[in-house]
C-alpha cells in the first residue's frame, strides 16, 4: 500500500499514485521556442488521481473497469444500512467486504461517510450533540473496518443541496455551521484513533457559491478540520458559453481561490474535485453522447494543469437506470446494460497518455482563448501536444515549422480515423482534442506553429 501520507504536506501523493473555409484567413504564431517554454509553468502529474464514482462494483463491471484503466473508486458507506436500529454499526454488513475486497488495481478507494440515521433527527443532517455523537461513533466504526484497506475518508457528501440529509422529511440545505461543527468533531476522532488517515471535507454541490457557503465554512475554520477540500463544480446546466469546460473551470477555479485567501493559513489546501459528469439525455440540460466524452477529456486535462487540485472523480460509471426523462439515470460513461459510451473510449484513449506523462503544462498562443495547446512530457523525453478549439464549430489550420509529427491515436467512438498522415506538419484540429507526437524523439520537434482559421 505504501507509506503513510505526510499530512504536513496536505497532499494525496503517497497515497495514491499515477503507475501512472470559407472564412478570411487569420494567422496567428504560437510562441512556444525555448525561451517561453522555460516561463511555462509545468505541472508534475505524479500527485493527480482519476477517478470513478460507482454506487456499487457489479460482476460485470470488472473488465470494463479494467479495460478503460481507471485506478481509483468513490464509493458511500451509508449509513443506515449498515447500522441497527439504535445506531450501532454491523461491521459484518456485506458492504464492508465489498469494499474491502475492491481489486488492488484501484488502489485505495475514496469512501463517504455519510447521512443520518433513523434513531436520530428523522435520518437528517447531525446538528445536535447527541446526533453528532453517534455519527462520530459510526465513523469510527466504518474507518476501522475498512483501515486495513483504504486511508482515504470524506465527511459527508453535499451538506449545501437540499435532500441530502437522506429523509423526505427534511427541507432545505444544511447549514454551514452544523457541517462545519461535525466536521471537526469527525476530523479530530478519526484522527486521534487513525492518524494516517487522509480526510476530505466540504464535499459541496458545486463549490459552495450559494448563498455565500463556502464564504462562511473558510470564516467559521473549515479548512484546519480537513486535509483536502472536495468541490462539485459541475457545469452542464449553464447557458451558452458559460458550459464550455474552458470558461466554467476558469470561472469557478478562480472565485473558489479568491474565498480560500481568507484563511491565510490553510488557503493553500490541496482540492479534489470528486464529482464532475455530464448526463447524456434530453432537454433542458442533457449532452449528446460525444458532448459527453469530448467535455469529459478536455476538464481531465484543465483541471490536471491546476497544480493546487489534485484528483478528479468523474461522475459516474454505469448509467443509473434507463428513464430517459430521469437525469440521474444518464451520467454514466457505461449505459445501465454495460454497452460504453463514447466517453468510456475517449478515457480509454486518454488514460495511458497520462499515465506515461511526467508532467503537463498549457502553452500560451496568441489564439487566446479559443484554441488551447498544452504539452505532456513523457518519460521517454518525448513532447505530446494536446490541440483543441474551444468553441463550438469552430476549426483551425496548424502548421508546425520545426518538423514534421506523428498523430497519437485517439478515440472519442472506438475506431475514428484521424484522417491525416501518419507523419505531417499540418493538420486540423476542431473541439475534439487532437494529440500530437514529435518525429524526433526527445527533443519535442515543434517550435514554431502557424495556426489560421
Amino acid at each position: 500500500m505504501g507509506s503513510p501520507p505526510d499530512t504536513s504536506r496536505r497532499t494525496l501523493g503517497t497515497l495514491l499514485r499515477w503507475d501512472i473555409g470559407g472564412l478570411a484567413a487569420v494567422l496567428f504564431m504560437l510562441c512556444v521556442a525555448a525561451s517561453c517554454r522555460a516561463e511555462d509553468k509545468s505541472r508534475n502529474l505524479g500527485d493527480f488521481v482519476l477517478g470513478f464514482n460507482t454506487h456499487k462494483v457489479l460482476a460485470n463491471d470488472q473488465p470494463l473497469l479494467e479495460g478503460v484503466g481507471i485506478w481509483s473508486l468513490r464509493v458511500d458507506l451509508y449509513r443506515n444500512p449498515v447500522s441497527d436500529d439504535h445506531g450501532a454499526v454491523n461491521t459484518e454488513h456485506p458492504v464492508f467486504p465489498a469494499i474491502a475486497n475492491t481489486p488492488e488495481a484501484y488502489h485505495q478507494p475514496l469512501v463517504i461517510l455519510g447521512y443520518g440515521h433513523r434513531a436520530f433527527q428523522n435520518s437528517g443532517r447531525p446538528s445536535t450533540p447527541e446526533s453528532r455523537r453517534a455519527f462520530v461513533d459510526y465513523a469510527l466504526a466504518g474507518v476501522g473496518r475498512l483501515h486495513e484497506r483504504t486511508r482515504f475518508f470524506e465527511v459527508w457528501n453535499e451538506w449545501n443541496v437540499p435532500g441530502m440529509g437522506r429523509t423526505p422529511l427534511e427541507e432545505g440545505t444544511g447549514r454551514v455551521e452544523d457541517y462545519v461543527t461535525l466536521l471537526r468533531e469527525t476530523y479530530t476522532a478519526l484522527k486521534k484513533q487513525f492518524p494516517d488517515l487522509f480526510i476530505l471535507g466540504g464535499a459541496t454541490g458545486g463549490i459552495g457559491a450559494d448563498e455565500g457557503y463556502m464564504v462562511k465554512a473558510v470564516n467559521l475554520g473549515m479548512l484546519q478540520w480537513l486535509d483536502g477540500l472536495s468541490i462539485h463544480p459541475y457545469f452542464y446546466g449553464a447557458d451558452g458559453e458559460k458550459r464550455l469546460p474552458e470558461i466554467a473551470i476558469a470561472t469557478r477555479l478562480g472565485q473558489l481561490h479568491d474565498w480560500l485567501r481568507a484563511d491565510s493559513v490553510h488557503g493553500d489546501v490541496p482540492l479534489y474535485v470528486t464529482e464532475l459528469g455530464w448526463p447524456t439525455y434530453g432537454e433542458p440540460h442533457g449532452v449528446s453522447y460525444e458532448e459527453q466524452a469530448c467535455f469529459m477529456v478536455r476538464s481531465i486535462l484543465l483541471f490536471a494543469c491546476e497544480p493546487q487540485v489534485k484528483g478528479v472523480w468523474l461522475y459516474e460509471f454505469r448509467d443509473g437506470g434507463t428513464d430517459p426523462k430521469d437525469r440521474e439515470h444518464h451520467f454514466g460513461v457505461v449505459k445501465a446494460d454495460g454497452t460504453p459510451k463514447p466517453a468510456f473510449h475517449a478515457l480509454r484513449s486518454l488514460i495511458p497518455l497520462l499515465r506515461d506523462a511526467r508532467s503537463l503544462r498549457r502553452v500560451a498562443n496568441s489564439a487566446k482563448d479559443r484554441v488551447v495547446t498544452m504539452v505532456l512530457t513523457m518519460k521517454d523525453g518525448a513532447d505530446i501536444w494536446a490541440v483543441w478549439s474551444v468553441f463550438p464549430g469552430e476549426e483551425w489550420v496548424m502548421e508546425n515549422k520545426g518538423g514534421r509529427m506523428i498523430p497519437v491515436p485517439f478515440s472519442l467512438s472506438g475506431s475514428r480515423d484521424v484522417g491525416i498522415n501518419s507523419l505531417t506538419s499540418r493538420f486540423v484540429v476542431g473541439n475534439e482534442p487532437f494529440f500530437l507526437r514529435s518525429s524526433r524523439a526527445g527533443d519535442g520537434g515543434i517550435d514554431a506553429v502557424e495556426v489560421h482559421q
